[in-house]
């Protein structure tokens, strides 16, 4: 049975403390304490300070440690994707990614409904499942993870269920809710609990739903995000283009981060919704280019004539986001994409204490709409190839 679970401190008040976290912060105290790994923290020009709430804010200048000295690498050494054939690297869509300790590596191709193995090598190992909605069956996995026993969890959103898949042994769980939003946020943390993003019916906001091993809801926990102004007619809403968008990210040791395109700033927070690190870089949003004013202008004519949407002027954007997602890996560190013109391939990094490391170069563009893991010194990701054909790129982090 579900339980949504008590905040000692409202969402509201919360979220105040992280908009207001740098003008706090000039009456918090300063403390230092390095990270657990990385360069030294003599090295990094950056301030921590501790928030009267408890969260600690590391404010970081635009240049990063690895602007005075080498910093870590990305060497392509997988590629899988055919542009022709019947053979299985030939990806209509690729809907969700993950590997295992062991290197495999597994694809959910959102045509076929088909879950697909590789080897560490790139060799195709089996394929599972087909559409539908009986056994054995997929309508549309939006993610994926690996549980301590091996087992490959499915979650199908629109069949409201959970497809475990360990050798030979299939088993199916009933979901929380069938609303979604994409890209999923959830997985397995170190401890072997899975967390499943929902959207629960009748209720505001996103909740991860804690689930146990024999595939039942325990627990809700809300996450907390800002909530930002769109214009709405009834219960539809309707984002302006280069408007604010909050991401998410799942961190398996334990908590939930959130950020804004428009802001550098990233928000760690424990499940029970309290605060804990917030990590900001000292980078402006830039402001949108004549074109870009135009598009939204018109944009905004179109609701107002077509449905009588009235779009306030404090809502329509005057910059263009900063951020374009970003993730947090098994040891905590933070890999984070820029909005910016096509073929933007650079990625910024900070390690687990929320320093800036630097830029490290990706070599591809990762697909739209796609958010890379990392697993075991690898960063796995899709790619688009020729004539848009989905291609897996796997890459050797080099620290």
């Amino acid at each position: 049975m579900m339980r949504r679970q008590r905040f000692k401190v409202s969402p509201r008040i919360r979220l105040a403390t992280i908009l207001h976290g740098l003008i706090v912060a000039l009456a918090s105290t300063t403390v230092s304490c390095g990270g657990e790994r990385g360069e030294p923290e003599s090295a990094w020009a950056g301030e921590r300070s501790q928030l009267p709430g408890g969260a600690v804010l590391v404010s970081n200048p635009a240049t990063g440690i690895w602007d005075d000295q080498p910093g870590w690498t990305l060497e392509e050494t997988l590629r899988i994707g055919s542009l022709e054939g019947e053979g299985p690297d030939v990806f209509g869509r690729v809907a969700a990614l993950e590997v295992d300790p062991a290197g495999r590596i597994y694809v959910f191709d959102g045509f076929a409904r088909e879950l697909r193995t590789f080897g560490p090598d790139g060799g195709f190992v089996t394929g599972f499942g087909r559409r539908g909605s009986g056994p054995g069956e997929f309508e549309s996995v939006i993610g994926l993870s690996v549980a301590p026993d091996g087992a490959v969890w499915a979650v199908d959103g629109p069949n409201v269920r959970y497809t475990a898949i360990h050798g030979e042994q299939v088993a199916t769980y009933r979901r929380a809710s069938p609303l979604y939003r994409l890209p999923w946020v959830g997985g397995f943390t170190a401890e072997g609990t899975l967390y499943d993003a929902v959207v629960l019916p009748g209720q505001s906001g996103e909740f991860l739903v804690r689930v146990d091993t024999a595939g039942t809801a325990t627990d809700t926990f809300p996450i907390v995000t800002p909530e930002l102004d769109v214009p709405r007619f009834g219960t539809m809403t309707f984002p302006l283009p280069y408007a604010p968008k909050v991401l998410r990210a799942f961190d398996r040791r334990g908590y939930a981060w959130t950020a804004v395109t428009h802001e550098y700033r990233l928000v760690q927070m424990s499940f029970d919704g309290d605060t804990l690190m917030i990590v900001t870089r000292d980078v402006t949003a830039p402001p949108l280019g004549s074109a870009e004013q135009d598009s939204v202008r018109r944009y905004v004519r179109q609701l107002e004539a077509q449905f009588g949407v009235g779009v306030s002027d404090d809502v329509i954007p005057g910059s263009a986001p900063i951020l374009r997602w970003f993730l947090v890996d098994d040891a905590g560190d933070l890999w984070v994409a820029r909005a910016g013109p096509a073929g933007t391939t650079s990625l910024d990094v900070f390690d687990d204490a929320g320093r800036y490391l630097g830029e490290v170069e990706l070599g591809f563009e990762v697909a739209s709409g796609g958010v890379p893991i990392v697993r075991d010194e690898h960063l796995y990701a899709v790619t688009e190839g020729e004539l848009g054909v989905p291609v897996i790129v796997r890459s050797r982090i080099g620290r």
